[in-house]
């Protein structure tokens, strides 16, 4: 494989330090051609790059011989001052002098290939990085330092396990099948369960604690374009006074003191038998079940009209804060009252809206009394690998409890589902494109 190299660090602005890497089989031959102190291993060492006689900056290298390095490979970690300048000079001089521009997480891809990681753990280092908030951050550094690769080996044995008792029963006579289907039956269950307890939390974790995920919702008309664009503070949303502008949902994020938020902002609900708002009504609908808030918005001057919608909304049990909008207009409802349940907001002219924050912040402050140890699973692509191993182990639990199944069959689905379970364990993965899309999500020079 070619030697790679990349900046490991953020390479936006300028910074005090930053760090590039090096990494292959050419690896100390290109920094003996640019470094002016002699190599040892596994000490940082002071010194300049020259290139062709002239100082492109003091460096600190430290230089890591294979396999005892990050990727398995010989690998130089050259700590440069942060100027974007002096980042991309000393870049091209590497690729000049026989390095090329690692793809993204290709240093971790080749961890991988050379068995200095697994899976698991390389996805969990990757999550770390791209930790989004505290909660974020406390479960990517549990599942960091936690060793999951060890747990789904010990199901994959059970797995194996049940194909071992197959195999062993497939010439057996008839008079001993029933016992040993129930058995297998117990077995499977047990390795179903396990499956979904990962996915519930997920579920949990992807709601929850990825990202705070809001949705506004309410009849057209109603100002949730003008809130939105109030809380992400720019003109996202279109904002008019014809009825049903937004016909489509829009996907914002907004922060409250530290806190970031998700927003989405649904299409106003509309009753009329146009086909294009029967599709946004339906999107806006399935949006429920995606968010952990609804902010319900009430327009003081269709209160009752609105209120028959909030009584649809209600049965879906999401938690919603109720929030009356336009308190600014003098209307002919100005004789209800609205009790402390509601919030009392004016989107136009930007009142009520610290208070509508302080709600939303105490909601999430309050809605994180989750174990989180229970997450093991933080990756999408992970989860349906699980929802595929679990659907050809139901395929065997029906037809068992149905005494309907030969064992050759069983045997078949058994082993699809330990074929995607391989798969979260990055065991047996003959298909490379599988690999390097996983690995294509991280990030640039890790």
């Amino acid at each position: 494989m070619k030697t790679i190299t990349n900046i490991a660090t953020c390479n936006e602005n300028n910074s005090a330090i930053a760090i590039i890497r090096l990494s292959g089989k050419k690896t100390f031959n290109i920094i003996k051609k640019i470094f002016n102190k002699n190599i040892i291993y596994k000490k940082p060492i002071l010194g300049d790059i020259v290139y062709k006689k002239k100082i492109i900056d003091e460096v600190i290298i430290i230089f890591y011989k294979k396999p005892k390095s990050y990727t398995g490979e010989n690998l130089a970690e050259i700590f440069c001052h942060g100027s974007l300048y002096i980042q991309k000079k000393i870049l091209k001089i590497l690729i000049k002098l026989g390095a090329r521009i690692s793809r993204t997480g290709e240093f971790t891809y080749r961890a991988f290939l050379n068995n200095k990681i697994n899976l698991l753990k390389a996805q969990s280092i990757n999550n770390l990085i791209l930790s989004k908030n505290k909660y974020d951050h406390k479960i990517n550094i549990l599942n960091y330092k936690k060793n999951n690769f060890i747990y789904f080996k010990k199901i994959k044995k059970k797995i194996i396990n049940i194909l071992s008792i197959i195999e062993l029963n497939i010439d057996f006579s008839e008079e001993n099948i029933f016992i040993k289907k129930k058995k297998i039956l117990n077995k499977i269950k047990n390795i179903i369960k396990k499956f979904k307890k990962i996915i519930k939390y997920f579920n949990i974790y992807k709601n929850k604690f990825y990202y705070n995920s809001i949705l506004l919702f309410g009849n057209t008309n109603v100002g949730k374009s003008t809130l939105l664009n109030i809380l992400i503070k720019k003109k996202r949303s279109i904002v008019s006074s014809i009825k049903g502008t937004t016909r489509d949902y829009i996907v914002d994020f907004f922060y409250i003191k530290k806190y970031k938020f998700k927003i989405i902002d649904s299409a106003g609900i509309k009753n009329i038998k146009n086909n294009i708002d029967k599709i946004s009504i339906k999107k806006s609908f399935s949006l429920i079940n995606k968010v952990n808030l609804i902010l319900f918005i009430f327009n003081k001057k269709t209160f009752k009209k609105d209120y028959k919608l909030y009584t649809l909304i209600k049965k879906k049990k999401k938690k919603i804060i109720k929030i009356i909008n336009k308190i600014d207009i003098n209307n002919n409802n100005n004789n209800i009252i609205f009790n402390k349940k509601y919030i009392k907001i004016s989107a136009k002219k930007n009142k009520g809206i610290k208070k509508l924050k302080k709600k939303i912040l105490l909601f999430f402050k309050n809605n994180k009394k989750i174990k989180i140890k229970n997450i093991i699973i933080t990756d999408l692509n992970n989860i349906n690998y699980l929802k595929l191993s679990i659907k050809y182990l139901l395929k065997v639990k029906k037809k068992i409890l149905n005494n309907s199944i030969y064992y050759d069959k069983m045997y078949f689905n058994i082993l699809k589902s330990l074929k995607y379970l391989n798969y979260i364990l990055g065991i047996n993965i003959t298909n490379k494109k599988i690999l390097k899309n996983i690995f294509s999500k991280f990030c640039i020079g890790k």
